[in-house]
């Protein structure tokens, strides 16, 4: 190659260089985005001031756009609105699903993408509740419930409480602190006893360091236990003696759940003998 082709090729390549630097110190991001972490439902904006060293004319042109997570807003929604001529962007009622990484772009319009800074968004929350709660074993004495997680609000699950209900009192429901066997965390099973001649249902809560999740849904099937000899006895036994020959004992009703059976009550007593 003669050497008027190699300066040839050395101006050319210079003008480009000149050109792109030129180009390049037309748009600065003066000021940044920064990282946030807000909790679910409320309100947050990030801001990404932009500087401008050209002509008006290409400053008309200047536009800034917003990314989450590589993909371009969806301005249709009014969860997203903008200000500042695109340099200020905010998120209303957020949830999980706006979680991640936030990227300003700048640009002249019809021009390639210049500069850009990213920022990134954590959402925190109690959990939702855990899914798919389910009686995996039942037997006569326990019973065995597996579940899966929703999502864990940001933080760690920390613990869970299950609670159940008996068909005597369907609408409430009793916590199962210590009922429960065994539990673990990872592969979210849990062990718990029962009394006997009991129709079971169960529902799991989830813990974070924000608070517990809302109740799951009870679980579909009920467990139901066989009845079995009571264990203890009626309390507050007494007698009353009103009428002459007539003897009445009173005491107060076990509760089913104690009685553990079809319960029929049978009294004895004893005479006793004075001597004058």
């Amino acid at each position: 190659m003669r050497r008027a082709d190699f300066l040839f090729w050395d101006v050319t390549l210079l003008w480009f260089w000149l050109c792109y630097s030129a180009q390049g110190d037309q748009i600065k991001i003066l000021d940044s985005p920064v990282d946030q972490t807000v909790g679910k439902g409320h309100t947050v904006s990030f801001t990404c001031a932009v500087g401008f060293t050209g002509d008006e004319a290409e400053e008309q042109d200047l536009r800034v756009r917003w990314k989450h997570e590589g993909e371009a807003l969806d301005q249709r929604t009014d969860r997203y609105t903008l200000a500042d001529n695109g340099q200020k962007l905010i998120l209303r009622d957020v949830d999980y699903r706006d979680e991640g990484q936030y990227t300003c772009v700048a640009s002249i319009r019809g021009q390639a993408e210049r500069e850009k800074s990213s920022a990134r968004l954590r959402v925190r929350d109690r959990p939702e509740p855990p899914q798919e709660v389910e009686i995996s074993s039942c037997g006569p004495k326990r019973v065995e419930l597996i579940w899966r997680d929703g999502w864990d609000g940001g933080e760690p699950i920390k613990e869970y409480l299950i609670q159940y209900n008996t068909s005597d009192n369907a609408f409430y429901w009793n916590s199962a602190d210590e009922e429960v066997e065994y539990l673990d965390m990872s592969s979210k099973t849990a062990f718990i006893s029962l009394s006997p001649w009991g129709w079971y249902s169960f529902r799991v809560l989830a813990k974070n360091s924000l608070g517990y999740s809302d109740p799951s849904k009870p679980t579909k099937k009920e467990c139901n236990t066989p009845p079995e000899r009571p264990t203890s006895n009626p309390v507050n036994v007494r007698t009353k003696t009103d009428k002459e020959g007539k003897l009445i004992i009173t005491w107060d009703p076990m509760p089913r759940m104690q009685h553990k059976c079809i319960l029929i009550y049978k009294s004895e007593y004893s005479e006793m003998l004075f001597s004058q």
